[in-house]
């Protein structure tokens, strides 16, 4: 749909959780990663042929207490302002996007990381 409607546009909204350091940055760097993903700029090549153009994708921060990031769609940009999904979210500038992307958010937790770890202790 985004090939065939030039003014179809893509919202990324990184959330926010007040226990992270680096909030703002932490929430950019989720928008951001998704964005390089359908631009196809991440190391594993991204999506190809999706034809997702860079003025088709918009970031946005939000403080809603999680770490994720949630895509939603609009005919143009100017809805962004009028989705009830969108209320209380930030817009992103190009270079504050482009200052974090390129670096990966470290994950933690048991799910990522952390069960290796007891595994690998249990072995020695």
């Amino acid at each position: 749909r985004l090939a065939s409607d030039p003014n179809q546009q893509v919202i990324i909204v990184g959330d926010q959780d007040p226990s992270e350091k680096d909030t703002e940055a932490r929430s950019i760097q989720r928008a951001a990663n998704i964005r390089d993903y359908l631009l196809g700029k991440n190391q594993e090549g991204g999506v190809q042929g999706q034809k997702v153009r860079p003025d088709q994708v918009t970031l946005r921060t939000r403080n809603s207490g999680g770490k994720r990031a949630e895509v939603f769609s609009a005919t143009k940009a100017a809805d962004a302002n009028q989705t009830p999904e969108l209320q209380g979210t930030n817009p992103v500038t190009d270079e504050q996007a482009n200052a974090v992307s390129k670096k990966p958010v470290q994950r933690t937790g048991a799910g990522h990381g952390g069960a290796r770890k007891a595994r690998r202790s249990k072995k020695s």
